[in-house]
């Protein structure tokens, strides 16, 4: 849920009653925020592991209390921020327990002590303390808050670093709450006992039992050493629309760092209505859990119980919507799915909370781009240059990437193609919509006559109407490809056969066309470590509001986002790989 303290993501966090620490070190983050729920923990019986078995048991109950209430605070993401319940069982009790969060929450995600750490904190603060003892000990420290709630971060997308909780470079999380391990990297393994600081020196071992129940914990047998770590590829992303937010979300979520460049100033969300079909859903879905629920939050579709399925419904343009020739419409849409839009600003508005602060950098027009010894080199307006492993052009249908991918062997599909079709649009209000076509405007309509269409849906939580109207154009566009001013009048003559009703909803259109244009065939989406995405691939006509749902498919098929265990992107051949099997795909579709 995003909040005004929260931007980027909601915490639950559940803790012992008796825990001071946890809380104290977890909110250095700017931009999320954490919710607490504590669990009532006297002083246990903790001699024997019979003892401890009980106690886990009691905790059990209290646990089921604690996750209901915090997540009435509608978080995210949940944090265990208690260690024994963790680690007592082994990996095969980590995971149950994971199953038991995630059916308490209706699904949440979980980080817990065994996910991230090899011992037990004890309630000290030792995330600073890791750093003074690193230059006391001479080897690297990881502290069991530090290690949790980086797990908690990676797993939301959020990579930020924290200064001052000690030097040890901690691998990118999988974001699987099944895996309750991860590699711990330092430069000598032979002596990772030694450089694992317990909590407390009140026999932290005995008191988490026999030490061969943490081994699932730490894999051993793929401790590497920090010096060989391959950085993560640089990428780059051109243009911050629809295709280039998508593909960042994406790409976080994998734990996997971008930059986006974008040539405006700031955000400025233009355009109207999108509609948003099943396969642009499910790609939401699979960039992004979080993504899917905000978009949830601000779509809206058919109102009438009877018309949820409906793409649209299909009637006549002229006089009478076509009942006086016998036409009594027709429909496109499947049960299995049900319509939804947006207004195109809310849709932004959404994406840019799921991305960190600093990923778009703003002003950044690009004129140049060049592959050079391995490498593309992208050269900017205000003469500074930067240097990537991969970049991905999502510029739009006139971008500059178009070009530099298939210039030099099919330059005849660079330019776009008159779709000898334009538009004109606008955004009625509902209610006064509702009282020139009645409950016609309630639900998405597509009008038809000969060489002209009329289609409109609700947008804005249904609070408005989105008006696209289209005529058929025999002629050539002349000029650039850019909307084009006319007046009133021109536009009244081209609609003076369209119902009444259509007719005075022309008064919330506005008297510019907008000519319509596509990439009919790009032969392929890559040159090297260049690559296609959104408009700049694929320009479509809006008749099957398709272009977002192919915008937003793309990053949704990014390394690994069909895996539930997502990994980080590793190396630059494995984004290549992607890059050519996605080429393949799109040809072959």
């Amino acid at each position: 849920m995003i909040g005004l303290l929260a931007n980027r993501a909601q915490f639950g966090l559940i803790l012992p009653s008796t825990n001071t620490s946890v809380e104290a070190e977890f909110n250095r983050i700017k931009g999320v925020s954490w919710h607490s729920s504590r669990i009532f923990s006297a002083n246990p019986d903790l001699s024997s592991s019979e003892a401890m078995v009980a106690f886990l048991e009691e905790l059990r109950v209290q646990i089921k209390t604690a996750v209901q209430s915090v997540c009435h605070a509608k978080v995210d993401f949940l944090v265990m921020g208690m260690s024994a319940e963790t680690f007592w069982g082994g990996k095969t009790g980590a995971e149950e327990f994971v199953k038991f969060m995630g059916t308490l929450s209706g699904g949440l995600r979980v980080t817990t002590g065994a996910a991230a750490c090899a011992a037990a904190g004890t309630n000290l603060l030792a995330g600073k303390a890791a750093a003074e003892l690193e230059k006391e000990l001479g080897k690297p420290v990881i502290a069991i808050n530090t290690a949790t709630v980086w797990h908690a971060y990676r797993s939301n997308g959020i990579l930020d670093k924290v200064e001052g909780w000690g030097r040890v470079r901690l691998p990118a999380t999988d974001g699987n709450p099944k895996a309750h391990f991860f590699t711990i990297t330092i430069k000598e393994p032979q002596k990772l006992n030694e450089a694992i600081t317990y909590g407390s020196a009140n026999k932290p071992r005995e008191m988490l039992g026999d030490s061969s129940n943490l081994r699932p914990f730490v894999d051993f047998s793929k401790t590497i050493i920090m010096d060989r770590v391959a950085p993560p590829p640089r990428i780059a992303i051109i243009g911050s629309g629809i295709g280039g937010l998508a593909l960042a979300i994406g790409l976080l979520a994998q734990n996997t760092p971008c930059t986006v460049f974008e040539g405006a100033p700031r955000f400025d969300a233009i355009g109207a209505g999108i509609g948003m079909g099943p396969n642009a859903l499910k790609a939401m879905e699979l960039m992004s859990s979080k993504f899917a629920r905000l978009y949830d939050e601000i779509k809206v579709g058919n109102t009438s119980p009877e018309k949820v399925h409906e793409q649209f419904e299909i009637l006549g343009a002229e006089e009478g919507f076509g009942v006086e020739r016998g036409w009594r419409g027709g429909s496109v849409g499947n049960e299995r799915f049900e319509r939804s839009s947006a207004h195109r600003r809310a849709l932004l508005e959404v994406m840019r909370n799921l991305i960190p602060e600093g990923t778009v950098r703003f002003g950044k027009r690009v004129v140049g781009i060049a592959q050079l010894g391995g490498e593309v080199e992208l050269r900017f307006e205000d003469g500074e240059v930067v240097v990537a492993d991969v970049v991905v052009g999502c510029d739009g249908i006139k971008g500059m990437t178009r070009k530099v991918v298939l210039q030099s062997r099919f330059p005849e599909e660079v330019a776009a193609k008159y779709t000898n079709t334009y538009a004109y649009r606008g955004i009625a209000p509902m209610e006064e919509a509702k009282e020139i076509v009645g409950d016609y405007a309630k639900d998405a309509k597509w009008f038809m006559m000969e060489k002209r269409g009329w289609a409109m849906y609700p947008i804005s939580k249904g609070e408005e109407v989105n008006i696209v109207a289209f005529i058929y154009d025999e002629n050539p566009w002349m000029g650039e490809q850019a909307a084009r001013e006319v007046s009133r009048e021109e536009m009244l003559s081209e609609f003076e056969e369209f119902d009444r009703r259509l007719f005075k909803l022309l008064d919330y259109v506005k008297p510019m066309k907008w000519p319509l244009f596509h990439h009919p065939d790009t032969p392929t989406y890559y040159n090297g470590r260049i690559c296609l995405l959104g408009d700049s691939a694929h320009a479509s006509s809006p008749s099957q509001a398709a272009a977002p749902a192919k915008a937003s498919k793309t990053p949704s098929s990014s390394p690994n986002s069909s895996d539930s265990s997502p990994k980080p992107v590793n190396s630059t051949q494995q984004f290549k790989s992607t890059i050519r099997s996605e080429d393949l795909v799109h040809k072959k579709s």
